[in-house]
């Protein structure tokens, strides 16, 4: 082979994979500017390592990465993934889904949300190994609030208006809850701190005082 066929042949090829890569990538921002990552995740993962094989430096497939990450409570992988972050950037030529500085900032959440999932978990496993409550203790009555959530705007997937959501008491274990067909419940919980979780995204921490109501609306 000729040094201008070799040349030839080295352009037809790496025109070929920077076209495949492009279309991987004009679909990814299809499906991140759904924003359905509950209904999309493993087709977006997919995208993302494909994408990531040939451009290891693509913001958006980090990005996406990170969505599915925390939609499957995955914290180990987000970790990783939210330290690649920092050493890639944003094809604006090929993403429009999203400005980059939101972007960025997705990503300084994620890292907050892994960091308070660490400081839960190790909580949780102190708690377990500390003696349980005494009969008197637990024969005491216990004050409540009442939490009134909305969910009408949220981007959590809904089954005929009905939508499911994870609360965990400071201490405890995270309970599933539904809402009405409205997108709207109202709970009585026992006073004290609670974490919020909709699709699988740590989304309010609350404070719950006794014979107070308290309102949230996701969106």
């Amino acid at each position: 082979m000729t040094a201008e066929e070799l040349r030839a042949y080295s352009v037809a090829e790496n025109t070929e994979v920077a076209k495949d890569h492009s279309e991987q990538q004009s679909q990814l921002n299809q499906l991140l500017k759904t924003k359905n990552t509950c209904g999309k995740a493993a087709e977006m993962e997919n995208l993302a390592l494909q994408i990531l094989n040939s451009v290891p430096d693509d913001l958006a497939a980090y990005h996406a990465l990170a969505k599915t990450s925390i939609l499957n409570q995955d914290f180990t992988a987000l970790k990783l993934i939210v330290m690649a972050e920092v050493y890639s950037e944003l094809d604006h030529n090929r993403y429009d889904y999203m400005p980059i500085m939101d972007i960025r900032n997705t990503f300084f959440q994620s890292r907050i949300f892994a960091e308070i999932d660490r400081i839960l978990n190790t909580s949780a496993l102190k708690l377990s190994k500390q003696m349980s409550w005494s009969a008197e203790d637990k024969a005491k009555e216990v004050p409540f609030g009442t939490l009134n959530l909305n969910l009408e705007k949220s981007l959590a997937l809904k089954n005929e208006g009905v939508v499911s959501f994870q609360l965990r008491k400071e201490g405890s274990h995270w309970h599933t809850y539904h809402t009405d067909q409205d997108n709207k419940v109202s709970l009585h919980l026992p006073a004290g701190r609670y974490y919020l979780h909709v699709a699988g995204i740590l989304r309010k921490t609350f404070f719950m005082i006794a014979e107070t109501q308290f309102k949230i609306s996701i969106e």
